[in-house]
């Protein structure tokens, strides 16, 4: 009989929701600045597919740094949630200071779609929807231990669950910010249908790490 089943490493995945006027509001500006960035700097391309097109995704340069009262009360809800999903989900033994070294605009029109990566050069990552009308492909994320050992002979699930599921894709609504651990995989699989999806992506790096025997500090 059986006695306890025990979850072993859970990966959580911090699901935050900011106000709906305020994600409206940012449409616009985010578009009015695209538009101005276009002409004066130009777009941001990408390797892989002619129809992902990034914004402020070049070394130096950020969206948060777009001088907008709403982008400083978007900062600020970064920072929230980053402080929340470091102190409250992970607990982590973390000081509350951190920075966003990167922020960046993401466009995907149909045939868009981002490969499989992860983000080595910060801690926390996020992506921020602005606009994710019906049709959109959503985020994909891919377990550790897949990536670790394929690969390999397994079963096929009968019922997906927690223990059998390597894949995990996620649909979101409108004003809605994932966070995850830098080092998970993820990917955006082909944008099929005529829509346009615009997400805001971001990395967070804490200003100190300190374990006892090592310390680091960023600025």
């Amino acid at each position: 009989m059986r006695e306890q089943v025990v979850p072993m490493f859970s990966t959580p995945l911090g699901i935050y929701q900011w106000d709906e006027d305020k994600t409206n509001e940012l449409k616009e500006v985010t578009r009015q600045l695209m538009q101005k960035r276009a002409v004066e700097v130009g777009v941001d391309g990408c390797p892989v597919s002619n129809d992902l097109l990034h914004f402020w995704n070049t070394s130096g340069n950020s969206f948060l740094n777009e001088d907008h009262p709403l982008i400083e009360e978007f900062h600020q809800f970064l920072s929230e949630s980053y402080i929340d999903f470091t102190q409250d989900v992970y607990q982590w033994k973390l000081t509350k200071e951190h920075i966003i070294p990167e922020c960046w605009v993401n466009v995907t029109r149909k045939g868009g779609w981002q490969y499989k990566h992860s983000h080595s050069n910060s801690f926390v990552s996020g992506t921020f929807y602005l606009n994710f009308p019906p049709g959109c492909t959503g985020l994909t994320f891919t377990h550790f231990s897949k990536e670790k050992t394929a690969p390999y002979l397994s079963p096929e699930p009968a019922k997906p669950n927690q223990f059998n599921t390597e894949t995990l894709t996620m649909q979101p609504n409108e004003g809605i910010l994932f966070l995850w651990s830098s080092n998970l995989t993820h990917e955006t699989e082909i944008l099929t249908d005529d829509v346009r999806r615009v997400s805001i992506s971001m990395n967070f790096v804490p200003k100190v790490i300190d374990t006892g025997v090592y310390r680091l500090s960023f600025s």
